[in-house]
């Protein structure tokens, strides 16, 4: 060992390797390749991604056996994916295709030239008549026709083709479908109709019937029918003005309707005498109905004394029980059918006010006398 070993002295330095100098730059160079080498791999794989299907293969299925089977099955194994993603691009394609079936009449000549000989097929008649029952005669008068065509316009309209007041009307109409209408009365019934190249007849059933009104005074007073007045409405919705059928029926007047059960108001006089019940209707029959009321007419006259001479030129006001003005009137001689209750009546004449108190009560027209002075 040399003294300078020993004493921990540096060796002398060994002669240089020539390729050793170079190492520094071939690791400079391999760190400027790595991003560039991965730069290229990204654009390989994207351009990859651009040529390969925008479609998923089908996952691979085994047989029985365990080999690959069906779509999706590795290379030289029964199927492929290849073959898979074909059939699947070439799906689109057939799908696209339409039936000559679904094709629209813009583009189908066989169905525009069977528009355009339906348009040009000349009127048909038809006839058309009704009945109230299935079984009964044809009805012979009243009737009012309407035909609509079936097909509603660009607006959404029906388009009325036809009307007649015969009982028995005859329309000359193009083949086509059609609405037809029947009203008697307020009896109604709509039908379907489809208009060949023929002439045709059709009956309509209304399945109808005839009611028809009355009323008296509780007791069997009767009343003077020119003081009566029928409202009609359906059943339930009575309380509804607008639902009413018919306002204004007289006694003993017919009305048709269909059958069915119906709300029927009689008033008697104008202000409070009301009566109200249910009537059924029954098909191709008359019914017949008689309403009673609770009421009586009332007459008044302001005396001087009992029996005496009426005085003229007095406003009347007649309240009931909860105090409601139910009838006023200028005169001498004034009358008035209220139903039964307890009343007030106030004569007033040259600011002087006399009143009575009187009762109502079912039956003959009664007077009631106001006495000037007590």
């Amino acid at each position: 060992m040399s003294i300078a070993a020993c004493r921990g002295g540096r060796r002398p330095p060994a002669p240089l390797d020539p390729e050793s100098r170079f190492v520094p730059q071939k690791l400079a160079m391999r760190i400027f390749l790595i991003p560039f080498l991965l730069i290229l791999a990204c654009a390989a794989t994207e351009a990859n991604a651009q040529v390969s299907s925008p479609y998923p293969s089908p996952a691979p299925m085994r047989d029985a056996e365990g080999h690959f089977i069906g779509p999706g099955a590795g290379a030289g194994e029964t199927g492929g994916t290849e073959t898979a993603v074909d059939e699947i691009v070439g799906a689109p394609d057939t799908m696209d295709e339409t039936a000559p079936d679904e094709m629209s009449v813009e583009d189908n000549p066989a169905a525009q030239a069977a528009a355009a000989a339906a348009l040009d097929a000349p009127p048909q008649p038809v006839t058309l008549s009704a009945k109230l029952v299935d079984d009964g005669p044809l009805i012979p008068s009243g009737l009012a026709w309407r035909v609509f065509s079936a097909e509603p316009s660009a607006t959404g309209d029906i388009a009325l083709v036809g009307r007649s007041d015969q009982a028995t009307a005859v329309f000359e109409l193009k083949p086509g479908d059609y609405l037809a209408q029947a009203a008697y009365g307020f009896a109604q019934a709509t039908d379907t109709m489809t208009v060949a190249e023929t002439p045709q007849a059709r009956v309509l059933v209304l399945d109808a019937g005839a009611l028809r009104l009355g009323a008296r005074i509780t007791g069997g007073q009767a009343i003077d029918e020119s003081q009566l007045l029928f409202e009609i409405y359906p059943q339930g919705l009575e309380d509804d003005p607008r639902s009413v059928i018919v306002r204004g029926v007289r006694p003993g007047e017919l009305v048709h309707l269909n059958a069915g059960v119906y709300h029927v108001v009689s008033k008697f006089g104008s202000v409070n005498a009301v009566a109200e019940t249910d009537i059924r209707v029954d098909k191709g029959q008359l019914t017949d109905a008689t309403m009673f009321h609770d009421a009586a007419q009332v007459s008044f006259r302001l005396v001087s004394e009992l029996g005496g001479e009426a005085i003229a030129d007095v406003d009347w006001t007649v309240r009931d029980a909860q105090g409601a003005i139910v009838y006023q009137f200028t005169g001498t001689f004034p009358s008035v059918v209220l139903a039964q209750g307890d009343y007030v009546v106030l004569a007033n004449r040259g600011g002087g006010v006399h009143n009575r108190d009187f009762s109502v009560v079912p039956g003959s027209a009664h007077e009631i006398e106001v006495l000037t002075a007590l």
